[in-house]
C-alpha cells in the first residue's frame, strides 16, 4: 500500500526531474503525474499547483532545521546560523531548483520564518533588510559552489551584519 509521504515524494522527485529538462512554467500536471506514476486525482489530494510540491518540501527542511535549534542548548547566533548553512548545503538540489523556477521570492519567505532572530522585536524594515541581505549572501554562496565552511560563512555574516549596523 501506497502513503500520503510515499506519493509527496514522488511527485517531488518527478518534478526535479522535469526540471532539469525544461522550465518550471512550461511543466504540466499531467507530466508530473506521468513520471510520478501516480493520477491527477492523487496530486491534487496533496497539492493546489506544482509550487506546492517544491514550497512543501522546502517547509519540510526548514521545519526539521527550525527543530534542531529549538532543542539545542547553544542558542549562539554563529551556532545556529552555522546550523542553517549546513542544511542549505544538505538542500543545494532544492534551493538551486527554486532559483532556476523564479521563486526566490516564496523562498524568501521560508528563510525569513526560520531566520534565527528576536522574534518579540518590532523592528520590521531593520529585520527585513537584514534578512534580505543574509538571503542574498547566502544565495551568493551557494552559487559560487559553496568553498567556505558553514563557521566560517557563519563568522562572515555576524561580521557583516555588525558591520552594517555602525553609523
Amino acid at each position: 500500500m501506497r502513503t500520503k509521504n510515499f506519493s509527496k515524494e514522488c511527485f517531488y522527485n518527478a518534478l526535479v526531474e522535469l526540471m532539469k529538462e525544461k522550465d518550471f512554467d512550461s511543466i504540466q500536471i499531467n507530466e508530473i503525474c506521468e513520471k510520478a506514476g501516480f493520477n491527477r486525482s492523487t496530486f491534487y489530494r496533496n497539492y493546489d499547483s506544482k509550487m506546492d510540491i517544491l514550497m512543501a518540501k522546502f517547509k519540510e527542511e526548514a521545519k526539521i532545521y527550525q527543530e534542531f535549534v529549538d532543542s539545542s542548548l547553544d542558542k549562539s547566533f554563529i551556532y545556529k546560523v552555522t546550523k542553517l548553512f549546513e542544511l542549505l548545503r544538505s538542500s543545494y538540489d532544492i534551493v538551486m531548483q527554486f532559483r532556476k523556477a523564479k521563486l526566490d521570492y516564496e523562498m524568501y519567505q521560508v528563510f525569513s520564518s526560520i531566520y534565527p532572530t528576536d522574534k518579540s522585536l518590532n523592528i520590521p524594515y531593520e529585520m527585513t533588510y537584514k534578512i534580505g541581505g543574509v538571503y542574498m549572501v547566502i544565495m551568493k554562496w551557494m552559487e559560487d559552489g559553496m568553498k567556505e565552511s558553514e563557521s566560517e560563512m557563519a563568522k562572515r555574516l555576524r561580521d557583516i551584519i555588525n558591520n552594517s549596523m555602525e553609523e
